[in-house]
């Protein structure tokens, strides 16, 4: 007999948060043609006694990489990339002196952990501040030199290892065809289509105040501890956001995503990759 998980339900929602030990939790469900249905549970910080709201932005952190990946994918279905261009071919110019086993990288291998690249390669840039928010293609290209400096953990496609920086470097890929930062080409070609209108990066909310949910500590023997927008532990530094920084609502769209025209020849044209 097939096994069948419980109904999402606001009650079930509760449970599932109280089972994780989480602060809040939010959840939307679409079912055939009913009306979408959504939930939130929890507080915006532990302790704090201020529930979160079915308006509140959330921090996708690590589901950025779906979006990144999803990005790509639009650019290549418009015929602009392809799946297998490689770092040595975009990047050559970028990072002239990379180490010769990451010349035959590609998107494919980049997007899904199989690049080599290692998971700590930018570890002690990942809490730094970003010095340029208005424009973080250099500091970007920075990164992208310094982990193609170093040694693979094997030959591309043979091994996995969960990467940050492998979504760092596709960025910068996107950004040396293109022209354009990762944030403008996300905006225009994933949010916009989408209507992700409250779309944006960074963790949500103003400094000092809790007026949206806020990242916690979970591994502390006094349960978990919010981290107040600006300090060090908020979010990962802003150069490194294609593997980490969106926020948005828990938005559910009710249609599907068209490519049309050529990002090349309409880069700046939205309207031609639509959403019905």
């Amino acid at each position: 007999m097939p096994q069948f998980l419980p109904a999402l339900t606001a009650e079930r929602l509760k449970e599932l948060r109280a089972q994780a030990g989480s602060p809040a939790l939010g959840a939307g469900l679409v079912r055939g043609s009913q009306p979408p249905q959504l939930w939130v549970d929890g507080e915006r910080a532990a302790g704090s006694g201020i529930a979160v709201t079915e308006d509140d932005l959330w921090h996708f952190g690590s589901i950025t990489k779906s979006m990144t990946a999803t990005l790509i994918a639009r650019l290549i279905d418009a015929g602009d990339l392809h799946w297998d261009d490689a770092v040595g071919d975009m990047l050559g110019a970028v990072a002239p002196h990379m180490n010769a086993a990451y010349r035959s990288v590609t998107f494919r291998h980049l997007l899904s952990h199989r690049s080599g690249l290692s998971t700590a390669t930018l570890s002690p840039s990942f809490f730094s501040p970003s010095r340029n928010i208005a424009d973080l293609r250099e500091e970007r290209r920075s990164l992208t030199r310094r982990a193609l400096a170093t040694s693979p953990k094997g030959p591309p496609g043979s091994t996995f290892e969960y990467a940050n920086s492998g979504y760092v470097v596709a960025a910068a890929m996107l950004e040396a065809e293109f022209g354009e930062s990762w944030e403008d080409l996300i905006r225009t070609y994933l949010f916009k289509p989408l209507a992700l209108q409250s779309a944006g990066f960074g963790a949500p909310g103003r400094a000092g105040a809790i007026d949206q949910p806020l990242g916690h500590s979970d591994n502390l023997p006094t349960g978990a501890r919010s981290h107040p927008v600006g300090l060090r532990l908020t979010d990962i530094a802003a150069a490194m956001g294609p593997a980490g920084t969106v926020q948005e609502k828990i938005v559910i769209p009710g249609f599907s995503i068209e490519i049309g025209q050529s990002a090349k020849t309409q880069r700046h044209r939205a309207d031609d990759l639509y959403a019905r």
